[in-house]
């Protein structure tokens, strides 16, 4: 599996809405209590119910602040620098770049290898199990269409 980054990534934007919710929910506190990393207590007590929970959290807020969950990172990762002064001031109105890279805080520093593996085959399998129940459509939008998000 490829890492790639693009400021056109919508799974960047919800990888990192769902590591900000992880983190909300006190993964990474109870991970430290328990003297695992983040990826080692995710993938060893982690339940999938408690992962699509905080994916679904973080797929509304993605919908919540931008209109819609299917937001490119570009859209939420912007540069601005309107002026020359040390601490400027900052618009939405005002023009701004895209930034496809992602703070150190992002969902990748602490999701990789088996950890990560493992979380996409139970998200995988309780999406199914929510697509059997009528609760969630299987996305067929083009890129990405069969994958969980």
């Amino acid at each position: 599996m490829g890492f790639r980054w693009s400021g056109e990534s919508v799974p960047t934007s919800l990888a990192v809405y769902w590591a900000e919710e992880l983190d909300r929910q006190r993964i990474a506190a109870d991970a430290r209590r328990a003297g695992l990393t983040v990826p080692d207590y995710i993938a060893m007590t982690a339940k999938p119910e408690q992962l699509v929970a905080a994916l679904s959290a973080a797929s509304d807020k993605l919908a919540s602040d931008f209109g819609r969950w299917q937001t490119p990172w570009g859209d939420i990762n912007r540069f601005q620098r309107l002026t020359d002064d040390i601490v400027h001031p900052f618009t939405d109105a005002g023009p701004s770049i895209p930034v496809a890279f992602t703070a150190a805080r992002g969902f990748a520093r602490f999701i990789r290898g088996p950890a990560l593996q493992r979380i996409e085959k139970d998200l995988r399998h309780q999406r199914q199990q929510l697509r059997r129940r009528g609760r969630v459509r299987k996305d067929n939008s083009g890129e990405g269409s069969n994958r969980w998000w």
